[in-house]
Parts: structure tokens; C-alpha cells; sequence
């Protein structure tokens, strides 16, 4: 007993100063969410202290049994005290395990791993919800509708269309991708700044690997909380929620269309450094290293993954038929070329296969001279619209003197009085030096005296064209998402590449007479003559527009075919028709001619054919007769039964008391079939009396009809009549039961006529 008293004390000790520590716990919602890991590890430490309480507790209960098994009788304190011991352990218990999880959904709600800070990205009426995936979506509670792109994203989108009308695809792409940039913010994020976020978040060497969303929210993060810190005291500060938000969007948009919430590593990088701030070729070693081996080597296979993820940026524009398309072999094959039959390639040679800009990368370089020609001032005055300063591009032409046109009036495609688009043309980012203009005057000069044939034998590309072909073995295509392959071909940038595929075919054999490819400007002033001065023929700025032209196209196209085929089928019903009336004709004739004496296989097989289906409708009619002679038979027993109630009721006075009780309850009978009986005779309700309706409704329901045809007597009742009326009244209802029978009578002679008449005639 002492022992038991002794452990007693004990486990009182233990309790209290666990209760004591947990008395001190601070709230959850108090909690700053930086601390939240280390509250958890806290919560657990003390959950592993105090694990022994649970063997003492087992202990003093062990012992408590053990002494009522010896018959030794416990004081009612003893007992209240243990039961307390137990209570206040289990509530311990629960306390621990609720904390625990309450700061586990802390952590995960507001933790670093968490999106919450990002709801403050968008503002009232839209909310930033997580869809399990942990892909984020967009709410807007006036509408009542979601979508995926961010609601600044959609804006951004629609002001990208304005720049459809630059009439040249880099430039349109690289002013989109520019306006892109800034409002995602990757401007400001400097190359340096990217890489050391993807070394601090271990996506080195993980290139094949995919990243999920929060990851990626995690790097952007901290790539921008860098670029906030050091732009403290700018004016304009960054809005990191909002720039975190629009780039991962944007990513998503490019390399995970379908939402699954997982690209590959080289793709998100590949995205991040492409639109950052850096020196081009900078870019491109490091584009390089993320596809090269330890011995810088890279084979066909790395650079067809490198290159597909680059061309996925225009091609989410709809911008990627003018750079070959999305068929990235080609662009493989033309780098390769720099290797001179190596099966692999090494930096040196990717790099001087950029340098020439090919097709297919063309809207980088540009992307950098438009950023470059943002600030620049040229002290020249634009020829067309005469603006001065030219602000940006400067573009100076090759064949006319002193003649300057500002970007605007470049990519807008206008024009004046001798000067022509075929013209070559000098483009300058930044201030021309005294040594490019009397460099660009002599070639004015030398150009004088260039006819046009000249200038079409030797055509003058700004970029390496790549032929596109489909030939060869393909290359791997890399699988950024599950289900990416099989949804790509229903995209929109697929029928645009393929619409715009179609022109260029069109444009190529017009050409095919030119043994090289023009150049851009002259190919151009082919097919926009409107800008010529022919507003007859609309030029096709974007992608957008070809497609809508060739959707126009195709409609007048069916159109004009459903109306050949409507006339055609009109032409083939009247000879249709014709041919039936000049073969009835015939055989209207040799009948007359034979007489009728018809014969042949075909004549008896027709014969035959008709007998059998004149027996098979005699067996109809015959059968239907019996069941009508059934039913006749059946009618007249209820009808007879019906007029020996009517007697009975006429002898006895007293049941007028019953009819007149009865009156405001009539009785329905099962069945609603209605008779089939001219004029709809016998529809009445009979109700007589209790015991008599009881007996009629049980006869009447074990009369079952098998056609449409069948009577019942109870059915057919339309008014309840009483036997406490006059005898004229009991006349009548006897007059109008012989009409009925008169009238089934003569329906089934009439049916047994007809029937008759039917057989004689399939007879003869």
C-alpha cells in the first residue's frame, strides 16, 4: 500500500509540471509564421518528455487491481485521485496532438511553402484560390466565374493584340515579348540573380527532373525579394506578390497549358532566363551549360530539348510560323552543320550558329535591340511622319538620300513619294558615329547605280533562314506535363502555325520563279498592296488575321460546294422522277397489252407473298372477333345481374336511407379505361348500395380487356343514381341498359361484317 501510495505521488508531480509547461504555451494565432517550424519541433520535444507518464499511469492502475484482487478495499479518495490521474493524462494526450496539428495547418497555410502571401496579388472583386494540385486559379465574385490566367495576365493579353499591326513577325514578337517582360518584372531581375536562386533551391543537375508549383514559387520569390531589397529606395518599388503571381502564370501558360502543376526544370529555366536582364550571348553559354556534359558536349538530342523550350515562348504568342514552325529539327540540323559531321557539338560552335540568327531564335536578338533602342535618341527627323528626335529605332535607307524613318512608321509599313519597301534599309539601335554615316553614304552612292534586277539576284536576309522540312528521324520530344502530347494538337497556336504554313506554301510558289528567298521587306510588299494605295486588298498583319481570312475563305468555299450539291441532288430527283414515270408508263402498257396475264417467278413470288400476309390479317381479324363475342357475353351477364339488383332495390323502400348516405361517397372503381362503344355510351357510376358496389367492383375487376377495345361497367360510369327515385326513373336506367346491349350487339355484327368482308375479299 505504501508503494501505491508512493507512485501516487509521483505521477501527481509529473502531471502538475506538465500541466505547468503546457500552461505556457503560447497561442497559435500569436505565433509569428517564421517561428512556426520551430514551435512544431518544440510541441514534439515535449510530446517525447512526458511519453513516460504514460508507463506510470498503466503502473497505478496495475497496482490499484492488484490490491482489489487481494481484497484489499481502495478509500473513495484513492479512487477519485486515480480516476483524476487518468482524466488528466488523456486531456494532456489531446492537447498535444491538437497543437501539433494546428501548427502543421499554420505552417502549411502561411508557411514559406505556402501561397498565401500571394493572395495579396489581386484585388477585390477577385480571390487567389489553390486547386489541389496546388495550381492557383482566380475567382471573381461579381461575375461568379473563374479562370486560370490572372486577372492583370488577361489585361495584359489584350493589350498585346494592339500590336498586331507591326507588320514584321520578329519585331512583333520582340515588341509582345518586351511589353511581356516589363509587366512580369523579369526586367529588373538580373541573369546572376536567376542562377544563384536556381544553386540556392537545388534545381543544379536536375534539368530532367520537374519542379512543382510551390518550388517554383519558392525560386521566384527569392529572386525577387532580392531585386525589393536592393530596390528599397527606388520609387518605384516591386510588388513582389504581383510579380511572383504574373510569372508564374506566364510559365505555366507556356510550358504546362493543361494545368497539371509540373514542368520540367530546363523549361522553367530556360523561361526565367530568356526574359531576364542580361548580355545576350551570356545567355546563351548558360543555356548552353544547362544542356552540355562535363566534357561541354551536347548531342542532337539535348539541343532538340533546349530549343523546343525557346520555341514555346512565340508559339504561346501565335507567333510561330514565321520562325519555322514549331518542327525544331531543322534548326538542329542547321547548328549541326557548324560541327561538320560530328555526332556532337560544343559551345563554340552553338555560339557562331547564333551569331547568324536563325530563323527560329531570331525574336531573342531582337527582343535586345528593342530594349537597347528604348532610350536612344538619333538627332535625325523621320521622313514620314516627321517627328524629331527619332525616339528608338532609327532605320536609314540604303538607296534614297537623307532619308530616315522612325520604328512607328517602320513597322506600320508607311510609306512616301520615292521611296519604296524593296529598298534596303540600315537599322540603328543607338547614336550613329560620324564613321557608319560616311560608311552608309557610300553604300547610298554604290546603290544609285544598282538596277532591280540586282537586288533580286541578290536578295539580303536580316537572319540564317532554316528550311523547313519533314524529313529525316525525329528528334525526342520532351513531355513537360502528363496528357501534354495529347491535347497540343488541339491548341490555337497549332491552327494558327498550320493556317499560316498554308500562306507561306501559297507566297513560295508564287516565288518559285526567284532561284533564292526575297527578302522580308519585298515579300511583304507582294501582298500588302494596301499600303500601295489599294484599299481593296487587306494586308495580314498577325496570325490572328490569317486565320480569321482563311476561316472566311473555307466558309465561302462550302458554302459554294453545298450549293453545287443542292443543285446537283435537285438534278438527280427529277431524273429520278423521270425514270419512275417512264417505267410506270411501260407497265401500265404491257398490262393493257397482255391483258393481265402475267407471268413469271417474279409474279408468283409477289403472289405468294401477298396470300400469306392476307392470312396472317385474317388470323388478326378472326381472333379479335372472339374476344369481342367475349366481351359481348361478358357485358350481358353484368347487364343482366345489374337489372336483377334494380329489381330488388324497386321492392325494397328501406334502402333509400342507404342511397342517400351513400350519395356523398361515391365509389371509383379501379380501372379508367375508357369504352370504346359509339358516342361514349355507359359512361355512369353505379353506386346502389354498400354490399351491392362491393360485388360489382368485384366483378367488374376480373374482367380484363387484352385490347383497346375492352368494356368494363364500372369504368365506364359517369354519374351516381340512387333507388330512391321515381319508377320512371328505374324505366329509364332499364331503357338505357337495353340501348347499351342493343348497341354491343349490333357493334359485334357490324365487326363480324366487316371481318367477313375482309376474308372474302383476300379470297378472291
Amino acid at each position: 500500500m505504501t508503494l501505491f501510495h508512493e507512485a501516487m505521488e509521483d505521477l501527481e508531480q509529473h502531471l502538475t509540471e506538465a500541466e505547468r509547461e503546457k500552461g505556457a504555451w503560447q497561442g497559435v494565432g500569436d505565433i509569428l509564421i517564421k517561428e512556426l517550424p520551430a514551435e512544431i519541433e518544440a510541441t514534439k520535444n515535449f510530446q517525447q518528455k512526458y511519453a513516460p507518464l504514460q508507463g506510470e499511469i498503466d503502473s497505478v492502475n496495475d497496482q490499484a487491481n492488484d490490491l482489489q484482487s487481494a481484497d484489499v478495499i481502495l478509500s473513495h479518495v484513492n479512487v477519485r485521485r486515480l480516476e483524476d490521474f487518468n482524466t488528466r493524462w488523456k486531456a494532456l494526450q489531446i492537447s498535444i496532438e491538437d497543437r501539433l496539428k494546428q501548427l502543421q495547418d499554420a505552417l502549411r497555410a502561411f508557411g514559406p511553402h505556402s501561397q498565401h502571401f500571394l493572395a495579396a496579388s489581386v484585388a477585390s472583386p477577385w480571390e487567389r484560390a489553390v486547386a489541389g494540385n496546388k495550381v492557383p486559379y482566380f475567382i471573381n465574385h461579381v461575375t461568379e466565374k473563374t479562370q486560370w490566367d490572372h486577372p492583370v495576365f488577361a489585361v495584359l493579353f489584350d493589350e498585346l493584340s494592339a500590336l498586331n499591326d507591326i507588320r514584321f513577325a520578329a519585331y512583333r514578337t520582340g515588341m509582345k515579348l518586351r511589353m511581356l517582360q516589363k509587366k512580369l518584372g523579369l526586367h529588373l531581375v538580373d541573369m546572376t540573380v536567376a542562377s544563384e536562386a536556381f544553386e540556392r533551391h537545388g534545381l543544379r543537375g536536375q534539368n530532367d527532373k520537374l519542379i512543382e508549383v510551390t518550388e517554383m514559387i519558392e525560386c521566384l520569390s527569392s529572386m525577387y525579394e532580392q531585386i525589393a531589397a536592393q530596390r528599397s529606395t527606388s520609387s518605384v518599388p516591386v510588388d513582389v506578390p504581383l510579380c511572383v503571381d504574373l510569372v508564374l502564370n506566364w510559365i505555366l501558360n507556356v510550358y504546362d497549358t493543361v494545368r497539371s502543376g509540373k514542368v520540367r526544370v530546363l523549361s522553367f529555366k530556360v523561361g526565367v532566363i530568356l526574359l531576364c536582364s542580361g548580355q545576350l550571348e551570356d545567355k546563351y553559354r548558360f543555356m548552353f551549360r544547362l544542356i552540355a556534359d562535363t566534357n561541354g558536349f551536347a548531342d542532337q538530342r539535348k539541343l532538340g530539348l533546349l530549343l523546343h523550350d525557346c520555341i514555346q515562348i512565340p508559339l504561346q504568342l501565335g507567333e510561330v510560323a514565321a520562325f519555322g514552325g514549331s518542327n525544331i529539327e531543322p534548326s538542329v540540323r542547321s547548328c549541326f552543320e557548324k560541327a561538320k559531321g560530328r555526332p556532337e557539338i560544343q559551345v563554340g560552335h552553338f555560339l557562331d550558329w547564333l551569331s547568324l540568327e536563325p530563323q527560329s531564335l531570331v525574336w531573342l536578338p531582337v527582343l535586345h535591340r528593342l530594349a537597347a533602342a528604348e532610350t536612344a535618341k538619333h538627332q535625325a527627323k523621320c521622313n514620314v511622319c516627321k517627328d524629331f528626335p527619332i525616339i528608338g529605332f532609327r532605320y536609314r535607307c540604303l538607296k534614297c538620300f537623307n532619308f530616315d524613318m522612325c520604328q512607328n512608321c517602320f513597322f506600320s509599313g508607311r510609306l512616301v513619294k520615292g521611296h519604296k519597301l524593296s529598298h534596303p534599309m540600315q537599322e540603328y539601335c543607338t547614336t550613329t558615329t560620324s564613321g557608319e554615316d560616311v560608311r552608309d553614304f557610300s553604300k547610298v552612292f554604290k546603290n544609285k547605280f544598282k538596277s532591280k534586277r540586282h537586288f533580286k539576284k541578290h536578295p539580303r536576309l536580316g537572319y540564317l533562314p532554316v528550311q523547313t522540312v519533314l524529313e529525316g528521324d525525329s528528334l525526342e520530344s520532351p513531355a513537360p506535363s502528363p496528357q501534354h502530347s495529347i491535347l497540343m494538337s488541339q491548341d490555337m497556336h497549332s491552327r494558327l502555325e498550320l493556317y499560316a504554313s498554308r500562306l507561306a506554301e501559297v507566297e513560295q510558289r508564287q516565288n518559285c520563279s526567284s532561284p533564292d528567298s526575297e527578302d522580308e521587306h519585298h515579300l511583304i510588299a507582294q501582298y500588302c498592296s494596301s499600303l500601295n494605295g489599294d484599299p481593296s486588298a487587306q494586308a495580314l498583319k498577325s496570325p490572328m488575321q490569317i486565320m480569321l481570312a482563311v476561316d472566311a475563305e473555307q466558309q465561302q468555299e462550302l458554302e459554294a460546294t453545298i450549293k453545287e450539291l443542292e443543285q446537283e441532288n435537285r438534278t438527280l430527283q427529277e431524273e429520278y422522277n423521270r425514270l419512275r414515270e417512264a417505267r410506270e408508263s411501260r407497265e401500265s402498257s404491257t398490262l393493257s397489252e397482255d391483258g393481265g396475264n402475267i407471268s413469271g417467278n417474279i409474279r408468283d413470288e409477289e403472289m405468294l407473298a401477298e396470300a400469306k400476309l392476307l392470312r396472317q390479317h385474317k388470323g388478326r381479324l378472326e381472333a379479335r372477333m372472339r374476344i369481342l363475342e367475349d366481351h359481348n357475353h361478358q357485358l350481358e351477364a353484368q347487364l343482366a345481374r345489374l337489372r336483377q339488383l334494380l329489381d330488388q332495390s324497386q321492392g325494397d323502400r328501406s334502402l333509400a336511407s342507404i342511397n342517400s348516405s351513400s350519395r356523398s361517397t361515391p365509389i371509383t372503381t379501379p380501372s379508367s379505361s375508357q369504352s370504346s362503344l359509339p358516342g361514349g355510351l355507359g359512361r355512369y357510376r353505379f353506386t346502389p348500395t354498400a354490399e351491392s358496389s362491393q360485388h360489382l367492383n368485384g366483378h367488374s375487376s376480373g374482367i380484363v380487356g387484352t385490347e383497346e377495345t375492352s368494356i368494363t361497367a364500372g369504368d365506364n360510369t359517369a354519374s351516381s343514381i340512387t333507388t330512391d327515385k321515381s319508377k320512371g326513373n328505374v324505366g329509364e336506367l332499364f331503357h338505357i341498359a337495353g340501348e347499351v346491349g342493343q348497341a354491343v350487339g349490333s357493334l359485334v355484327t357490324v365487326m363480324t361484317d366487316q371481318e367477313g368482308g375482309v376474308v372474302e375479299e383476300s379470297r378472291h
